[in-house]
């Protein structure tokens, strides 16, 4: 499922199991599998999300990881290359 208005730049991959809200912009190169985002996320170029739940108004800096279990509140930024 993917929300009105988001993007998914090129080079992207949306996989399985994922719902994308409304209003998200998934960058270039990014690999989403198994997670839900919830309205006005931006995930960064060449972010790797696997099976994890993220809120609203969240960033997800470029080449950050974020893996099981990983579940962000409102209104958070993720810096850039992070593992979680």
């Amino acid at each position: 499922m993917i929300g009105a208005g988001t993007r998914v730049e090129p080079g992207a991959q949306v996989g399985p199991n994922t719902v994308l809200g409304a209003n998200c912009t998934i960058g270039a190169g990014a690999q989403i599998e198994g997670a839900i985002l919830w309205d006005n996320v931006v995930v960064g170029p060449g972010a790797v999300l696997r099976d994890c739940i993220i809120g609203s108004n969240v960033t997800i800096g470029p080449n950050a990881h974020l893996g099981f279990t990983a579940v962000l509140e409102n209104n958070t930024t993720i810096p850039p290359n992070t593992r979680m």
